[in-house]
């Protein structure tokens, strides 16, 4: 298991939220593109005075391509980032990151599973996603399915690369490498001795 702490409820409720509206977005967007390009769109008048029978099985077709153009872009959507970097806009804003409970990077095959596991733990009153509160390692249901977990991410913790033009001993403080360290000890134990 990773040393990292967990990712907490409310960090990932809001994180998620911010990652469906951006969804949502983008749904409506390619829905309005779909409906311009078959048409609908640059006759809406004419739709209007058609029968209200015609209405009513266009809205329901149409209806039914948006969903699925909104489950296809939600699928794509999370199995994309957090097969790529592990981290959705949302989760890189609240500086969290999707992980395998071993610690490793989420593969794109497991990105696509825990984005399956959603589905699921939106399953009876969205019960999946409220098991993180409750759960010891902060794991919901889609996290358990992928065996996965969310960790936060502690900017801090990552070392800093050196410019390429200052070398180590350029530094004021540059700390002494392990065989200096290991000599000095040794030093000091002889003189103890």
């Amino acid at each position: 298991m990773t040393d990292q702490r967990c990712g907490g409820f409310w960090r990932r409720l809001l994180a998620f939220m911010i990652d469906k509206t951006i969804i949502y977005a983008l749904s409506l967007n390619i829905s309005l593109i779909v409906l311009f390009a078959a048409g609908l769109g640059n006759d809406i008048t004419s739709i209007l005075q058609s029968p209200p029978e015609e209405i009513a099985r266009g809205a329901g077709a149409l209806s039914f391509l948006c969903a699925f153009l909104s489950l296809l872009v939600d699928m794509i959507y999370f199995t994309w980032f957090h097969g790529i970097s592990g981290q959705t806009p949302g989760k890189m804003l609240f500086r969290l990151r999707v992980v395998t409970a071993s610690g490793q990077p989420v593969t794109s095959g497991t990105a696509f599973l825990r984005w399956t596991g959603y589905l699921i733990s939106g399953l009876f009153f969205f019960a999946g996603f409220l098991w993180i509160a409750f759960d010891r390692k902060k794991q919901g249901w889609h996290d358990k399915i992928a065996m996965t977990m969310v960790v936060c991410v502690d900017n801090a913790a990552a070392p800093a690369s050196p410019s390429p033009a200052a070398s180590p001993s350029d530094t004021p403080f540059a700390e002494k490498s392990s065989a200096n360290q290991d000599s000095e000890k040794e030093a000091v134990a002889i003189d103890k001795s």
